[in-house]
């Protein structure tokens, strides 16, 4: 006798009944609740333990011509003294070169954003001091602490230096009074003040440059009068000679030349006239006041015409003003608030953020024990199955 092949047969139920899904999650209400509960908790701690975050910000435009009055006046002098040194005749009445008020904001904020001068507002600030006190290894606190403070700035300047757009600066730090004293009291401080100090750097060398070319001017003009002088007073000396041996004592046959001081014809002047020019010619030097070689009890003397003029202007260009007191690089459009609000954190995003993230995990959690159980439960059928159809088998075969 054959004896019959049953196969076994598994339950099939692989569609997923949403019904029963709910049913079986709102058994698990408890635990959806709970987990969702304690990670709300835990979220509302952490947005009470963190630390909050002050941000201050400020808006900085570029300067009018009238605010650079004081560099441009400079520049003024400067170009008239250059006038004098090329002589009146030769000037090309070029104007004067004034500092734009756009290359005057480029160069404020190359020094504002500059390392240099975010590491020196970091230690004026006090903020390095912070950093090292109580720690072993001080270089290393620094360089850690001084990379978090440039992430704490922000300048930004839409268009680049090309445009006239103004600068906008924010700081945030631990407290509302500290992240709006940084920017008021030493970011911008700072960065003008490293301005200004540029601008007299340039315009002292400049006009240092303008008083050695003027002094080498003057010198050369004394030099040239003296030595002009000189030839002169050798020219009546040797008609002189000439006229006493000729034995001429008045002058003779005064022709255009003779007038005009011809060399070879200075005798015929004779020795009346050739003595009283010669004692004139020779007090010329002394009647004049030496820049180059000052003698006492001069002071009252004059200077050489050209001389005098190239004097005025040295003399101008000493007393110029080169602080820069008045220039004002920037406009600021108010100094930066104190901030009411901190800008971080946000603790009704981060309770929500918690509410959210602990229900998807507590539904996760259910799903995952429903999926256990289910898979228990299965396992059971199909071993209950298999233990029936053992029995069948051997029945028959019996």
């Amino acid at each position: 006798m054959s004896t019959p092949n049953y196969a076994y047969q598994y339950p099939q139920d692989d569609e997923i009944d949403l019904f029963e899904l709910v049913e079986k999650l709102w058994a698990k209400k408890w635990l959806i609740i709970g987990t969702t509960a304690i990670i709300t908790m835990i979220s509302v701690v952490v947005a009470f333990l963190l630390p909050p975050a002050w941000q201050s910000e400020t808006k900085v435009y570029m300067s009018s011509k009238g605010d650079l009055g004081s560099y441009n006046d400079i520049q003024s002098h400067l170009a008239t003294s250059k006038e004098i040194l090329l002589d009146e005749k030769s000037s090309t009445n070029q104007p004067f070169p004034q500092l734009d008020p756009k290359e005057l904001f480029n160069l404020f904020y190359r020094h504002l954003t500059s390392r240099s001068i975010l590491r020196q507002v970091y230690v004026k600030s006090g903020l390095a001091k912070q950093i090292t006190t109580n720690v072993q290894n001080k270089e290393q606190a620094l360089s850690l602490g001084f990379s978090s403070f440039q992430d704490r700035i922000s300048i930004e300047r839409s268009g680049g230096t090309d445009t006239v757009s103004p600068i906008t600066i924010s700081y945030s730090a631990d407290t509302p009074e500290a992240s709006a004293s940084l920017i008021n009291d030493y970011l911008i401080p700072t960065a003008i003040e490293r301005t200004r100090r540029e601008l007299i750097s340039n315009i002292t060398t400049e006009i240092e440059g303008e008083i050695t070319k003027i002094d080498k001017s003057m010198v050369l003009t004394e030099n040239q009068f003296i030595e002009k002088s000189r030839l002169k007073t050798l020219k009546l000396e040797v008609a002189l000679k000439i006229a006493t041996a000729g034995d001429i004592t008045r002058p003779v046959n005064l022709s255009a030349s003779l007038l005009n001081d011809d060399d070879n014809s200075l005798f015929l002047l004779g020795t009346d006239l050739l003595k009283t020019q010669l004692s004139i010619q020779r007090n010329e030097i002394l009647e004049y006041r030496m820049t180059s070689n000052p003698q006492p009890n001069d002071a009252d003397k004059p200077l050489l015409p050209k001389v005098a003029s190239l004097f005025i202007a040295k003399q101008s260009l000493k007393i110029l003003d080169t602080s820069l007191s008045n220039l004002k690089p920037i406009i600021i459009d108010e100094p930066a608030q104190i901030p009411v609000t901190p800008i971080k954190p946000n603790k009704r995003l981060i309770v929500a953020l918690g509410t959210v993230l602990g229900g998807m995990l507590s539904v996760f959690i259910a799903l995952i024990q429903i999926a256990i159980a289910g898979r228990k439960e299965k396992q059971r059928a199909t071993a209950a199955i298999m233990e029936s159809s053992t029995c069948q088998t051997e029945k028959l075969t019996t």
